[in-house]
């Protein structure tokens, strides 16, 4: 009996918290308030990122398809309600906020997100086909 293995997008959160960063301190030399946007943009994307994933890939195989299905569904709930939360805090508590920045940097984790996906679960098919 085979058991279904996971995709490998845990790694995707990591590795766009690190680019993040370094987003971050490049940004800081040029200036500190968009420097600052564009990170809140980043970890409103980040954070409700990282707990869709927790929860979607929480279960697999066909024997837990219900947990499976209710784990995607609480992590899509969760994840959309953690981005109007962080888009509702930013606004609300920050006055030196460059929207151009913090939707620069929201749209650029997204954007990462799509694209580092879509090679994990692409890997994780071909690795499947190999065994």
């Amino acid at each position: 009996m085979t058991s279904i293995k996971k995709p490998q997008v845990f790694r995707v959160v990591v590795i766009q918290a690190g680019f993040l960063a370094m987003l971050g301190l490049l940004l800081t030399g040029y200036d500190k308030t968009v420097a600052f946007s564009a990170l809140c943009g980043g970890l409103i994307c980040l954070l409700p990122q990282a707990y869709f994933t927790l929860y979607a890939w929480q279960h697999t195989g066909s024997r837990s398809s219900q947990m499976v299905a209710r784990g995607f569904y609480r992590g899509e709930v969760g994840k959309f309600v953690l981005t109007i939360v962080g888009f509702a805090i930013v606004f609300s508590r920050f006055r030196d906020v460059n929207p151009l920045a913090l939707f620069g940097g929201y749209l650029l984790i997204l954007m990462m997100q799509w694209i580092l996906n879509a090679r994990a679960i692409r890997l994780h098919e071909q690795m499947e086909k190999r065994f």
